[in-house]
């Protein structure tokens, strides 16, 4: 999704305040169980949202697949935005790997900023995720997901065997050796 596209899932997150028993309890373990819902239920607004502006703005039938048991975070997200509900272990473990740098990136990040401002202010964990998720939805967000995927396209042009360890590893050394560049894309050095 682009521009304009992640509203639907911020305004959802904003909606399970409604939900909540206690949104305003600032209790430890109170917050830690929001964090945790929200954490749960994010893959399937994400999805769900997706698969509203595939039917809305992309006129593509819209589908919707409950979460299963047994299958992991990221598994059940595949699950849920494919038409067929396929996917291969792979893509399964990629996804795993890309949600975690995605997570892990630092503190600077731009969804972070307003997230810490409304959460110093005491407001509900609802209103500050929201307010981060909004910032996503702006044109210059830090573009990390078109970095990543020039950076997987530079790799691609030039690793002709993956299976050949050397080939890989010449690969790595000759980009870190020339200034970073195409591994360090993602941070726009």
């Amino acid at each position: 999704p682009g521009p304009g596209h992640h509203e639907p899932a911020g305004r959802c997150i904003l909606a399970l305040y409604c939900y909540d028993e206690t949104p305003e309890d600032h209790v430890l373990e109170n917050e830690l169980r929001q964090a945790l819902e929200l954490v749960a239920r994010c893959p399937m607004i994400v999805a769900h949202s997706y698969a509203a502006k595939r039917h809305y703005f992309d006129n593509d039938s819209l589908y919707l697949h409950r979460p299963q048991e047994g299958l992991s975070f990221a598994e059940n997200f595949l699950h849920a935005i494919r038409h067929d509900k396929r996917f291969t272990e792979q893509e399964a473990k990629v996804l795993d790997l890309c949600m975690v740098l995605h997570a892990e990136h630092g503190g600077g990040n731009n969804s972070a900023s307003p997230a810490g401002v409304l959460s110093s202010s005491g407001t509900d964990i609802y209103a500050a995720v929201s307010a981060a998720v909004g910032s996503l939805k702006a044109p210059r967000h830090g573009g990390a997901n078109k970095k990543v995927m020039e950076m997987f396209s530079h790799i691609q042009e030039n690793v002709h065997d993956w299976k050949d360890d050397d080939e890989v590893r010449a690969y790595l050394g000759a980009a870190a050796e020339g200034g970073g560049r195409p591994l360090w894309l993602i941070y726009g050095m």
